[in-house]
């Protein structure tokens, strides 16, 4: 499953405004997760994931990020299932999710591993 979803700053800045402390990174919405609270992290991956992340967000896990300033994340769900996040640095950033499953089939790239 490959779907465009809201924008995790939007989720994050929803719940409660919190002051950006991670180093700019040049992709606002990765910064604003960043710094968050790592269950505020998971609440709000869980919801830009949608329906399909049963239960809610339980972890999230920072993967990396591109050259290009893009930004991956994990993010497992409450029911087990798990989802890869990617955030554009665009300023609404755009997210594409991904079952970690189609991830590593398509990429050869494992979820809640650091590249």
């Amino acid at each position: 499953m490959v779907r465009i979803s809201r924008a995790v700053i939007g989720v994050c800045m929803m719940m409660v405004t919190y002051e950006v402390t991670a180093a700019g990174t040049g992709n606002p919405a990765h910064d604003a997760l960043a710094a968050s609270p790592v269950d505020v992290q998971a609440y709000s991956l869980g919801r830009v994931v949608g329906d399909e992340c049963g239960g809610g967000g339980e972890s999230a896990f920072f993967m990396g990020m591109h050259k290009r300033k893009t930004a991956f994340w994990s993010v497992r769900c409450r029911d087990g299932s798990a989802f890869s996040v990617q955030i554009d640095p665009d300023a609404k950033g755009k997210t594409t999710i991904l079952e970690c499953s189609a991830l590593k089939k398509v990429a050869n790239i494992d979820c809640f591993k650091k590249f």
